[in-house]
């Protein structure tokens, strides 16, 4: 990944206008700055919980999944496994 944290210049005419939202769609390289850089990886793990209790036959929840006719993406959990920022300076 490469994140910058940006700054535009403000809005210095009438509130309320079209112009404005306008003005804040486009970079103007000699006004805007970036404030900071950073490069880097994340490992991201999906995975599904086995304890899940939507899995359980036996469960009495009203949101069980049926493994065979239903999507499971709404299952899915995330984790961060690893960060890594580059700094090669």
């Amino acid at each position: 990944m490469s994140v910058q944290t940006l700054r535009q210049r403000a809005f210095s005419g009438k509130a309320g206008s079209t112009a404005k939202a306008d003005h804040y769609r486009q970079w103007n390289e000699a006004d805007d700055q970036v404030l900071s850089e950073l490069r880097g990886h994340t490992t991201i793990e999906r995975y599904l919980d086995p304890e899940d209790p939507r899995f359980d036959p036996a469960s009495t929840a009203t949101n069980k999944i049926n493994v065979e006719t239903e999507s499971l993406e709404d299952a899915y959990r995330f984790r961060v496994i690893a960060n890594k920022r580059f700094m090669p300076w």
